[in-house]
C-alpha cells in the first residue's frame, strides 16, 4: 500500500504512542517484515544494541527490553523528511528499571524510512556516554538488590 506523506507523518505519531502504551501488537504493526533496526550502540551496552533484521527478531528485541524496562514516556518532538525520504525524528524519552526504579531520560534521534505503509528501516541514536553511565549504575544497583 502505497501512503501518503501526511498517512506516513500520523503512522510515526501511532508508532510513538504504541510504544509508549507498550503496545507491541500495534507497534508489530508498523514494521515491514524485511525491517532493519540500527540501534548505534556499542554491543552490551543496551538490551536492544547492534542491527537486528525482520520483523519478528525486531519485536522480539523490544520485547525483551519490555521485561526489564517500563516506558513512561515517548513522545515525538520534531518530525521531518528529506529529499532521500528518510524522516527524521527526535523523540523525547523516559525509561524505568524495573528492578531499580531508576529512571533513564532524555532525547533520542530516529532516521526512519519507510516501504509503504510500514517501516522498512530505522535507526535509533543516543547520548552513548549518558546511557553508558545510566546502564553501569543500574548494573550495580542490581547486584546489590
Amino acid at each position: 500500500m502505497h501512503a501518503s506523506k501526511h498517512d506516513r507523518c500520523l503512522i510515526l505519531e501511532g508508532a510513538c504512542a504504541a510504544w509508549a502504551a507498550q503496545d507491541m501488537a500495534a507497534v508489530k504493526a508498523c514494521i515491514h517484515r524485511e525491517a532493519v533496526y540500527w540501534h548505534h550502540l556499542p554491543p552490551g551496552i543496551w538490551p536492544i544494541a547492534g542491527i537486528v533484521r525482520g520483523k519478528q527478531e525486531i519485536v522480539r528485541s523490544l520485547s525483551l527490553f519490555l521485561q526489564d524496562f517500563d516506558v513512561v514516556r515517548y513522545r515525538p518532538l520534531k518530525m521531518t523528511l528529506d529529499e532521500d525520504e528518510v524522516w527524521d525524528l527526535r523523540i523525547a524519552f523516559e525509561y524505568g528499571h524495573k528492578l531499580t526504579g531508576q529512571v533513564f531520560d532524555g532525547t533520542a534521534r530516529i532516521l526512519t524510512q519507510f516501504a509503504g505503509d510500514k517501516f522498512r528501516s530505522f535507526e535509533i541514536i543516543h547520548d552513548v556516554p549518558r546511557l553508558r553511565a545510566f546502564v553501569e549504575l543500574v548494573s550495580c544497583m542490581s547486584v546489590k538488590a
